[in-house]
Order: structure tokens, then sequence, then C-alpha cells
């Protein structure tokens, strides 16, 4: 082999030399082939990252559910509606001052309050006041309870709960149960796995 042939081989890449000589001249194909890399990137990744913006998270789908609440006797709870928009503000709103004489939250909250004596407290999900929570794009329910005694964040007297008929474990037909207890509001319909 003379030497020039073998320091022209090592100036090829690795892999150009099973080509032949040919390999050596421009490809014509390599400036369309780059021009479409360019263009179909882009176009590959915007559609990628559009179409997977719903993916794993679907819109909530709020529906009436029958809620069935047991407290103890003489304790007073609210079922306060809010939509996305209202939720944060009752997420932070301190729940000694809803409890408060005359506090102008609780006063216009859209709300059910318990018949305070009773022991268990039942919402239909035909009851009329469904019509009027959905109509004004309810997406949860906050159980307000008040409690004795002193608390800190997060709040046991407030706890969420989504109308989203997918969040729920559809076994139970639309029924959310939930437990007041004497320190903390326990949610005993399972969410779905």
């Amino acid at each position: 082999m003379n030497p020039t042939n073998s320091s022209r081989a090592a100036r090829i890449p690795p892999g150009a030399a099973a080509q032949g000589s040919e390999s050596n001249q421009p490809s014509t194909a390599a400036p369309w082939v780059f021009a479409a890399r360019i263009v179909l990137l882009p176009l590959f990744l915007s559609t990628l990252v559009l179409g997977g913006v719903g993916c794993g998270t679907s819109k909530p789908q709020p529906v009436a559910w029958t809620l069935k609440i047991t407290k103890p006797a003489g304790l007073e709870v609210d079922l306060v509606s809010v939509t996305a928009r209202e939720k944060p503000r009752l997420d932070a709103y301190p729940m000694d001052k809803y409890w408060s004489p005359g506090d102008l939250e609780r006063k216009n909250a859209g709300k059910l309050t318990s018949p305070p004596q009773k022991a268990t407290w039942e919402i239909d999900r035909n009851d009329p006041i469904w019509k009027q929570w959905l109509g004004r794009s309810v997406t949860g329910i906050y159980v307000i309870a008040n409690l004795p005694g002193t608390f800190e964040a997060p709040d046991a007297r407030r706890e969420f709960l989504t109308l989203d008929k997918n969040h729920w474990d559809p076994k139970e037909r639309y029924i959310l149960e939930i437990e007041v207890l004497e320190n903390r509001i326990h949610v005993i319909t399972p969410e779905k796995p």
C-alpha cells in the first residue's frame, strides 16, 4: 500500500469507507434531508406538546351526588359550593373568622347548613340545590364544621370534595359519605384507584 493511500484512508470518517470512492463526493440528497428535518422536527415537537396537554388530566365533570353526613348531635356543619375561581379564596379563609358571629363570607356563601340537633344529614342527588349549584359551574363542595378547639394549618375543620365523577370510585353509585369527628372531617367514600 503506498503512503498516499494510507493517509487518505485515515481522513475518511468511520463507516464511509464501506461506500467506496464515491463517498468523498457531497451527497445531492443531503440538502433535501436537512431541509426536511428543519421543517418536520418543529412540527413533530409541537404536535407532541399540544397533543400531550390533555394527557393524564381531563377536564373535571361535576355531577350531583347524594351527600351522607354523620356528625355529633349539636355540631354545626356547612356545605359550601365553590367554583374553580372561588376555591382559592375559601382555601385561605381563616376558619375562626368564618365561624365568628356575623361573618360576611359565611353569610354570603352558597351553602346549606345542617340541622344542629341531627346526628345524620343527607342531601339527595335529586335535591333542587344541585340544579342551582351545577347551574353556576360549581366544581366542588367544602364541608366546614364548627369543631371545638384550636387548629393549625391545614385546618381540620374544612375538607374539600370535588364533584368530578371521575374522581370517586364508581361502585359508590354517586354517594359521598362524610363523617365529622370531634377533631376532624373524615371522607369515607374511596377515591378512584
